[in-house]
């Protein structure tokens, strides 16, 4: 046995790399991705079971409200649509059944879709059954029926087929990297201990530059370091003795040039001090001069024979040309042998007493070894410029014309007036003056004469100002004034006034009297805490505020309303950036014509998609810009996106009007028309009579001429302009006689509160009446409830927008909310029929019970406002003397009519009662009579609802024989 396992052992070690370390790898890697796949099954399995449940769930919550109201009307086919719409949607349903009393429908899908993609072996490893759930549908309390399905298992199945080929491919691969990532580490070591072996050899037979690239893991990079270090060592031992033998062979022949070389640099150095243009001066150890050059002795005016070992002050004199004292530390620093700086502002006393401006240095001589033995010194005559440099100095820091600082004269003098405001607590006055007219002086007298003025204006205003003050020019016509030392802003205006005088007063040009004013900006420091040249601009912006408001005058910048003015433009350049980042989006409102029930337009609303405040309404970003160019381009903007939409809904049957909110300051643009031909004409495919502009009442009426004329010219192009929020403005006969609009549309305001306000209902029905007069179509906005459009029918207007109908939604949802769009039911009872304007009062009518209904309700919270008899007496409510008056008078004949008075009795009976519970505070008696008073009013609602049916009927009877007898 222990022979066995010896040959075992050592067939195990004489094995290489690779059947050691790729059989254990891929065994352990087996081994763990069976049991995964094991685990994937049984969670798919158990996922299966969760998603039968959840789906009987979500068919449940989703057909149970459709299910009930169908179930009320009683419509089978409309249920068995919505059960075939489920089996049709969720591919892992059989059927679908629903049994609700006797009532039994089932849907099969006509799809065949149980064709199992995965092997039969798989399917009864999985085993997952068929699943028949039921569930009953409840709502409200109510039971509408029990719901039955079946889901078949295959698409589960063939999804966990799938899910696991894909597992198997990606095993495949993970196998075949680790194959080929073992294999390279393999390689790397290998070829890296061969390179090793053959390096030693080298290196054996005397090769002691072999060096051994590191490569392959870390311990053979390691082994590979360590060899190169141990031959690195070796070769620099070898090298280190023979370089010793070679210096010492040269340092004999170094010694021997040397001395020539120092010969020969003696001679160039005297060459080289004698050509220099520079005065040069040595000396020795002991402080006394040893040679001059040319340079120097004219300077000086002491000659080499003359100077030599004379103390160097002696005939080196210079001064310091600020103290005018002697420069001793120079001199000391010559004899000491120390290097100086360069020196500038010195001057050279010679020996005939004449001086010169110089600059000069020192600096140590020193042999070979560090040893010092003298000094030398350079000087050279810089008179000539320092006297340019002083020209050039203050023609940078000064006006050429005025001999005034200028700006960059300006700007030191500005910090120190800073400074002393800030030590001394005052105020400090930055003026900016600029004159009036003075292009034309110019024009007129020409430059020259201009110039004079200038001059002659520098010094009234150096005359205006303190000893403190700082008068700088700009440029042109421009001065800046500092105003120092101030206590309060009264001294700022009395300056300002005593300078505007003196500016005034009459200038004489060439025999000629020629007057001129200035207009005069202000920015007081530290009431405006900002830096000089912010302090600079805003007295810029408040002298063009000062030429504004008539010129000759001065205005004070404000703080508070710069900030104000930065902050609207940093909100309009982001709306700008929106824009052109493609932030904006178009939403639609659908338009429909509710007596047929077909969507007729859409409107397009402007959304801001904003990065991190969401979905942006207009009213919290248009307002902004609504009187800046910037809406114009918004607006162009909105009818390039609207007519591309309107394409697109055009290739798939939709021809839609689109309406489209035109600001004033747009459509009052002169190139407004051409602009709105370009935009047409980049859009050939969109018919023009399918945009709709609208214009706000008040932005038509503010030129009605212009607005006439610009409606009447882009009629003729086929575009169709709308009046919007119509009744909010000053409307009148006279101007909506002269605006040729096509379409009026109703402001919201007034038709989401006429259901519960006559003042508004009557508006509105004013509106619709002059449409109809003036031949003009109405849309009503703000249509929230079917209510409001039923209404709005019986009053004559068909056309209706508002969240009863849709909310605004993005284009990509229009088509699909188009396609299962339904009109209200309500609806379809006005569809062939109308009220009269002379039925109007009977409408008022209902909504003056419904308000008295609640004013008794309100009596719980003391809010009841009814009077005596309007409380008690039937006949003096409102709807009371509807009902003796004019109900009676035109309606008295139909037999609904009579129905109504037993109604409003019990509604008086019944109502001041609760009045007089809450009063008396026994709230809970008075709760118990509503639902009385409820039941009795909805009662009178449904009778005065056949009436107004009664009499459409009759209307339209009376119609139809009125068309017969014209025949």
């Amino acid at each position: 046995m222990s022979y066995l396992t010896e040959k075992i052992v050592q067939a195990w070690r004489n094995t290489g790399l690779y059947s050691r370390l790729l059989p254990p790898i891929l065994l352990l890697i087996l081994s763990v991705n069976m049991v995964q796949g094991y685990l994937i099954l049984d969670y798919a399995k158990s996922d299966a079971q969760m998603i039968y449940r959840e789906e009987l769930h979500e068919i449940q919550r989703y057909l149970t409200p459709a299910l009930a109201e169908q179930v009320v009307v009683g419509d089978l086919a409309a249920i068995r649509q919505l059960l075939q719409l489920q089996v049709t949607e969720r591919v892992d349903l059989d059927w679908v059944q629903w049994q609700y009393q006797l009532n039994l429908l089932q849907v099969v899908d006509p799809v065949d879709r149980d064709v199992l993609l995965a092997p039969l072996w798989f399917a009864r490893l999985l085993a997952i059954p068929a699943a028949e759930v039921a569930g009953p549908i409840m709502l409200g309390g109510e039971h509408y029926g029990v719901l039955r399905l079946r889901i078949t298992p295959v698409p589960v199945i063939n999804k966990i087929w799938q899910r696991v080929l894909d597992w198997g491919k990606i095993f495949s691969g993970f196998i075949l990297a680790i194959f080929v990532l073992v294999n390279l580490i393999l390689r790397s070591n290998l070829a890296a201990l061969g390179q090793l072996t053959v390096a030693a050899k080298r290196f054996k037979s005397g090769d002691y530059r072999v060096r051994v690239p590191a490569s392959g893991s870390h311990e053979t990079r390691a082994v590979a370091s360590a060899f190169n270090d141990m031959a690195a060592e070796l070769e620099a031992l070898l090298q280190s003795l023979e370089e010793s033998h070679r210096t010492q062979s040269e340092q004999l022949h170094f010694n021997q040039e040397l001395l020539a070389e120092l010969q020969a640099e003696k001679e160039r150095a005297q060459v080289t001090l004698a050509s220099i243009g520079d005065a040069v001066i040595t000396t020795g150890l002991d402080g006394r001069v040893e040679s001059l050059n040319g340079v120097a002795q004219q300077l000086t005016g002491w000659s080499v024979d003359a100077a030599q070992k004379m103390p160097l002050e002696a005939v080196f004199k210079i001064l310091d040309e600020t103290t005018r004292q002697p420069a001793k530390d120079f001199i000391a620093s010559a004899s000491s042998g120390k290097t100086s700086a360069v020196l500038a502002n010195m001057a050279l006393l010679n020996r005939e007493g004449k001086e010169y401006a110089i600059e000069c240095s020192v600096a140590p001589i020193r042999n070979p070894e560090g040893m010092h033995f003298g000094s030398v010194l350079v000087f050279r005559d810089v008179s000539e410029k320092r006297q340019f440099v002083s020209q050039i100095t203050w023609q940078a820091s000064h006006d050429a014309l005025t001999k005034l600082p200028n700006r960059a004269l300006l700007a030191d003098r500005f910090k120190q007036a800073i400074a002393g405001a800030q030590r001394h607590q005052q105020l400090l006055a930055v003026c900016l003056l600029d004159l009036d007219e003075f292009k034309p002086i110019n024009d007129n007298y020409g430059h020259e004469l201009g110039d004079q003025l200038l001059i002659e204006l520098t010094g009234r205003l150096s005359g205006a100002l303190r000893g403190e003050d700082t008068l700088a020019r700009l440029g042109g016509d421009e001065f800046v004034l500092l105003l120092s030392g101030l206590n309060d802003a009264g001294e700022i205006g009395v300056a300002m006034q005593r300078i505007l005088a003196k500016v005034s007063e009459p200038y004489l040009l060439d025999g000629q009297s020629v007057q001129v004013s200035a207009s005069i900006g202000v920015a007081v420091y530290p009431q405006d805490d900002a830096d000089p040249d912010t302090l600079l601009r805003h007295a810029d912006q408040a002298m063009y505020q000062a030429k504004q408001a008539g010129r000759n005058r001065y205005h004070q910048f404000d703080v508070k309303q710069d900030h104000q003015a930065q902050s609207q433009q940093h909100h309009l350049n982001r709306i700008r950036r929106a824009l052109l980042q493609g932030e904006l989006r178009l939403y639609y409102q659908p338009k429909v014509n509710m007596r047929s029930g077909q969507v007729v337009g859409m409107e397009a609303l402007l959304r801001w998609h904003h990065p991190e405040r969401g979905v942006v309404g207009p009213l919290d970003f248009l307002p902004l810009v609504e009187h800046t160019d910037l809406i114009v381009d918004i607006g162009e903007w909105v009818m390039h996106e609207a007519l591309r939409q309107m394409a697109l809904w055009a290739d798939m049957g939709a021809h839609w009007v689109v309406s489209v909110n035109i600001a004033a300051r747009h459509c009052g643009r002169p190139d407004f028309l051409a602009r709105l031909k370009d935009i047409l004409a980049e859009h050939p495919t969109v018919s023009p009579h399918l945009l709709e502009l609208e214009i706000l009442e008040s932005a038509a009426l503010g030129d009605i001429i212009y607005v006439r004329n610009l409606i009447t010219a882009c009629s003729a192009l086929g575009v169709i302009f709308a009046l919007d929020d119509f009744g909010t403005g000053y409307s009148s006969l006279t101007y909506l006689k002269r605006l040729p609009v096509d379409v009026l549309k109703i402001d919201q305001t007034f038709v989401r509160d006429m259901l519960d306000d006559p003042e508004d209902l009557a508006l509105v029905k004013a509106v619709i009446s002059l449409a109809a007069v003036f031949n003009r179509s109405v849309i009503a906005e703000g249509v929230e409830t079917a209510e409001h459009g039923v209404l709005l029918m019986q009053l004559g207007c068909d056309f209706a927008q508002g969240y009863g109908i849709a909310r605004p939604m993005p284009a990509a949802n229009v088509v699909a909310w188009w396609q299962q769009y339904l009109p209200a039911p309500g609806w379809a009872e006005w569809a062939d029929a109308k009220l009269d304007t002379n039925d109007f009062p009977l409408l008022v009518a209902q909504y003056d019970h419904q308000k008295w209904i609640k004013q008794v309700m309100d009596s719980s919270e003391g809010q009841c406002e009814l009077s005596f008899s309007q409380l008690h007496d039937p006949y003096s409510c409102r709807f009371g003397l509807w009902y003796a008056g004019h109900g009676k008078a035109h309606y008295g004949h139909f037999p609904e009519f009579s129905v109504l008075k037993a109604l409003h009795l019990r509604v008086h009976n019944i109502g001041p009662e609760i009045v007089r519970l809450n009063s008396a505070g026994k709230f809970a008696a008075s709760k118990a009579l509503e639902p009385s008073l409820l039941l009795a009013h909805d009662a009178l609602l449904l009778q005065l609802k056949n009436l107004q049916q009664a009499v459409a009927r009759s209307c339209l009877q009376h119609e139809i024989r009125f068309e017969g007898a014209d025949v």
